[in-house]
């Protein structure tokens, strides 16, 4: 007998209380559901449990889901990692999160185990996801397999469903662990990786990850965020391998990257995955047209992001959302886009406030106040006029035989320049300051010739 099946042998009965170990085959393999499921929460057999899944009618499958046996199996697994591993029991406590997992793929091989598990989506697949932070290889090996198949599922009903999860998931696993990019997890294992299976494991999740994409500008995008993680100078060191299925897999990545790539140059020639080559394009579009100076002004507000801030990664993405929907309502009617545009303003406002630190206020009062240190000053334009100070008022000249009114006692006037009708305009009288009624100004001028 191999060392691996005296472990297996060994998770099966010693996890059990010493008077119920003759008892376990009998009791698992003619149990129903639930009193296995009652058994596997006192015993976490795992071995029995899958042994009894993979012989069990469909019935029977039916009847352990819908009893909470996920349930149960998700919860032995997180306990088994928050428990970790100690120098004594560490390779029988690895076998038991292989036995774990190998539980919950046999449930996903089962038709309506697959079903129920895409159904109950992020329930599972989140928790499945946050094993990958486990140092257990070979369990990781066989998550990156499941997720594999989870992204492939096609069945009918279910289409697209599993590349859904897949992305939730690896975004709950991004929020969860403070990484920078949703697939940050996957070049970090690779670049950690030690064995060719375990690089062909990865490999192959990337792989159907990006197969099971429809969205050409989202599969771009995902190759986008690998490359700038370095990926293609860790997948150098393992180009001359003589793993077949690490061969395959390279090939396999090399191929359909070179599909988009010749699917994504236009009829120009431009390469909408490069850079400069869309910069360029978007250059050329805007020159010498008012948007020129408006493209400027973005450019150069984002060149004050630091590239280092966190902020700056939730800056990122909100502007990457926000001007995606913009491009998808500029063909809309008019209504749909003003509303757009308020509710993208509303947005960023919050966002910046949250971003700042500030308390966010309603639409209704006024913008959050800045720091000190990063207040900006407010054109003159834009500058609301006091209320506490009235506006001066002036008023029309008047007509030939008419005084102005006075102002009244104690106000402090704006005159208009004295305007004569008929004749040539009278010089403008000194500054008044503030004090007494200003004196009447001089009668106008009659109408006729200028007096001598």
């Amino acid at each position: 007998m191999s060392r691996w099946s005296k472990l297996t042998k060994q998770v099966t009965v010693d996890a059990l209380p010493t008077d119920s170990k003759p008892l376990l085959p009998a009791s698992l393999e003619g149990s129903d559901a639930e009193l296995c499921i009652v058994l596997f929460k006192s015993t976490l057999n795992f071995h029995g449990l899958k042994k009894r899944i993979v012989t069990a009618d469909q019935k029977w499958i039916e009847e352990f889901l819908e009893e909470g046996g996920m349930e149960a199996v998700f919860d032995a697994l997180a306990a088994l990692s928050r428990k970790g591993f100690n120098k004594s029991t560490a390779m029988l406590d690895a076998v038991k999160q292989l036995e774990c997992v190998s539980c919950i793929k046999a449930v996903m091989n089962r038709p309506y185990g697959m079903e129920h598990i895409i159904i109950n989506g992020k329930k599972f697949v989140n928790r499945l996801v946050e094993e990958l932070c486990s140092n257990n290889i070979l369990m990781k090996m066989q998550v990156y397999e499941l997720l594999s198949c989870l992204c492939l599922y096609s069945d009918e009903g279910y289409a697209g469903l599993g590349y859904q999860l897949s992305t939730s998931a690896l975004q709950h696993y991004k929020k969860v662990y403070g990484e920078r990019h949703q697939v940050s997890i996957l070049v970090k294992d690779l670049r950690g990786a030690e064995t060719d299976q375990h690089c062909a494991a990865i490999i192959t999740f990337i792989n159907c990850f990006l197969a099971s994409c429809e969205s050409l500008e989202e599969r771009a995008s995902i190759r986008d965020d690998l490359m700038a993680l370095n990926l293609l100078d860790i997948l150098a060191k393992w180009r001359n391998t003589e793993d077949e299925e690490l061969a395959t897999q390279l090939d396999v990545f090399d191929a359909e990257f070179a599909v988009d790539e010749e699917t994504m140059f236009t009829e120009e020639g431009m390469d909408i995955s490069n850079h400069k080559d869309v910069f360029r394009a978007v250059y050329t579009k805007v020159v010498g047209t008012p948007n020129a100076l408006s493209f400027l002004h973005i450019l150069q507000h984002l060149m004050l992001l630091d590239r280092d801030s966190k902020k700056c990664n939730v800056v990122w993405e909100m502007l990457e959302k926000m001007v995606l929907s913009a491009v998808m309502m500029s063909e809309g009617d008019q209504d749909a886009a003003d509303q757009f545009v308020s509710a993208s303003t509303e947005k960023m406002r919050k966002a910046l406030a949250q971003a700042l630190g500030v308390p966010v206020k309603s639409s209704s009062t006024s913008s959050p106040a800045l720091p000190d240190d990063q207040a900006q000053t407010l054109p003159l334009s834009s500058a609301p006029p006091s209320s506490s100070t009235p506006s001066p008022t002036f008023t029309p000249p008047p007509a030939c035989g008419h005084s102005a009114p006075l102002p009244p006692a104690g106000v402090c006037p704006v005159p208009p320049p004295p305007t004569s009708v008929c004749g040539p305009p009278a010089p403008p009288p000194p500054p008044l300051a503030c004090g007494p009624p200003a004196p009447p100004p001089p009668p106008p001028l009659a109408c006729g010739p200028p007096a001598p």
